[in-house]
C-alpha cells in the first residue's frame, strides 16, 4: 500500500539504529521521502550528556537544528511531519512548524518511556499537544497520553528489518550464548550466573570488565555486524531495558528474522507474539533462564533449526517488520482523520 504526498522524516538516521531501520520502511510508502538526522548536530556529545543536550533549548547545536527543520519544512511543503523523540524541538518550533505547513500532519514517535525523566522534559510533555498524532510502542503509556495530551494516541509495535535470512544448517556457531545491549545492573547479574556454567558473549557498551573467565565482553554491534552476531550465536539472549519498562524491544523481532534463536524476558506481549517452546522461550529469573540454555545447548542441530524456522514463519505471518507495522500505522491513522 502506498500513501500520496510527502514525508519529512525528523529523527537519529545513523546506520543501524532503529530510527534509520524505519525511515527506510517508509521510503517506498510515499510519493516522496526526506530524512533530517539529528545526529549531525548531536554527535560530538558522548556518553549521557547527548541526553541532556537534547532536553536543553539553548545550546548553539539545537538552534542550528531548529533552523534547519524549519527551513526544510518551508522548502519542501511536506504532506507528513514524522519526528523522532523530539525534546530538540520546543513547544515554540513545533508551533512555528505548524504555522508553515498548517495542512500538514506531525506526528510524534518515541520507542522510550514517555514519561522516563531521562528521556523527557515538562517542555515536551507540553508540546505534544501541537501534534496531530503521537505514537508510542508502549500500551502503558497509552491513557496517561491520553490525559496530557489533545493529540490523537496511535500505539504500534517494536519491530524488525524488512529483509529476513534464509535459514540453513549449520552446526557451526562461533558463540555459544551472546546477548547484544546496553548495560544495565539486572542484565550484568543475570549474564555474570549465567557464565558461571556457560559461555557467554557481551556485545555493547558501557560494560564493566568481566572477571570471569566465560564472560566476553566485546565492541557494540549495528547493522549488519548486529545481523551477523545473531546468527553466528547459538542463543541469543533478549533482555528488556527497566528504564523503559519494555514488554518486547527491537531485538524480539531483531533475533527470528535473522535466523536467531530467541531466549527473552517472560512478559505476556512476549508469550502473544511468539508461541513458547516451538518459536522461542522465555524465562522469569536466573533459575529457568540456566536450564532453558541447558536444554537449548544439548539438542540437536536439527531441532534448534526447526525451532528458528517456526518463529520466522511467524515473523513473516504476522507482519513484524518495520515496513508492515508503519503501513498498518498509516492505514488506520488515515481511516481515523477520515471519520
Amino acid at each position: 500500500m502506498a500513501f500520496n504526498g510527502r514525508l519529512l522524516f525528523i529523527a537519529p538516521l545513523q546506520n543501524g539504529s532503529t530510527s534509520r531501520l524505519r525511515y527506510e520502511a517508509m521510503l517506498p510508502l510515499f510519493d516522496e521521502v526526506r530524512g533530517i538526522d539529528i545526529n549531525e548536530y548531536l554527535h560530538f556529545w558522548k556518553r549521557g550528556l547527548i541526553s541532556f543536550q537534547r532536553r536543553i533549548s539553548f545550546s548553539p547545536a539545537l538552534c542550528r537544528l531548529r533552523r534547519r527543520v524549519l527551513t526544510e519544512v518551508s522548502n519542501y511543503q511536506p504532506t507528513v511531519i514524522w519526528i523522532e523523540k523530539s525534546t530538540f524541538l520546543t513547544t515554540e518550533a513545533i508551533k512555528a512548524i505548524r504555522s508553515e505547513v498548517p495542512g500538514s500532519k506531525i506526528i510524534h514517535f518515541s520507542p522510550d518511556d514517555y514519561f522516563n525523566p531521562k528521556n523527557t522534559s515538562s517542555d515536551h510533555v507540553r508540546s505534544l499537544s501541537h501534534f496531530d498524532w503521537v505514537v508510542t510502542n508502549k500500551l502503558h503509556n497509552i491513557d496517561r497520553l491520553k490525559a496530557v495530551t489533545r493529540a490523537r494516541i496511535a500505539h504500534c509495535l517494536s519491530a524488525g528489518p524488512d529483509s529476513v535470512h534464509e535459514l540453513t544448517l549449520s552446526s557451526h556457531h562461533r558463540y555459544h550464548i551472546s546477548f547484544i545491549g546496553q548495560y544495565e545492573k539486572e542484565r550484568w547479574d543475570a549474564l555474570s550466573a549465567l557464565a558461571s556454567e556457560y559461555p557467554v558473549d557481551i556485545f555493547g557498551p558501557d560494560w564493566p570488565k568481566p572477571k570471569i573467565t566465560q564472560l566476553r565482553v566485546h565492541k557494540p554491534v549495528w547493522g549488519d555486524e548486529c545481523r551477523e552476531t545473531i546468527r553466528a550465536s547459538k542463543i541469543n539472549l533478549c533482555f528488556l531495558r527497566k528504564v523503559n519498562s519494555d514488554t518486547s524491544t527491537t531485538r524480539t523481532f531483531e533475533i527470528p528474522s535473522q535466523g536467531g534463536l530467541l531466549v527473552a524476558e517472560r512478559t505476556s506481549e512476549h508469550m502473544t507474539l511468539f508461541r513458547e517452546g516451538t518459536e522461542a522461550f522465555f524465562f522469569s529469573n536466573i533459575v529457568e533462564l540456566k536450564h532453558i540454555c541447558s536444554s537449548l545447548l544439548s539438542i540437536s542441530d536439527q531441532e534448534l533449526i526447526a525451532i528458528r524456522r517456526n518463529a520466522l514463519k511467524r515473523y513473516e505471518l504476522e507482519g513484524y517488520s518495520w515496513r508492515s507495522v508503519m503501513c498498518s500505522l498509516f492505514s488506520q491513522m488515515r481511516m481515523i482523520d477520515k471519520c
